[in-house]
């Protein structure tokens, strides 16, 4: 199974998503047989939440066109 929720404190999602609902992920995560990955924002609270499951971290960049397509020609 794979979840996204919105990014914990980042605004303009257009949608309220509380703290508790982390909090009942975590605990859903935690109850589960099968494997979850959860793709979250790296903040603090977040790793408290989620503390008693195996965590990998990854650095990324976000681009908007990788290939380079579509980018102005001087």
């Amino acid at each position: 199974m794979y979840a996204h929720p919105p990014y914990w404190e980042i605004t303009g999602y257009g949608l309220e998503f509380g703290w508790e609902q982390y909090l009942k992920i975590a605990e859903l995560m935690k109850s589960c047989k099968s494997k979850i990955m959860l793709s979250i924002n790296d903040h603090l609270d977040n790793l408290n939440a989620f503390t008693d499951l195996n965590i990998s971290t990854t650095k990324i960049s976000y681009t908007v066109c990788h290939s380079g397509a579509g980018q102005e020609q001087k």
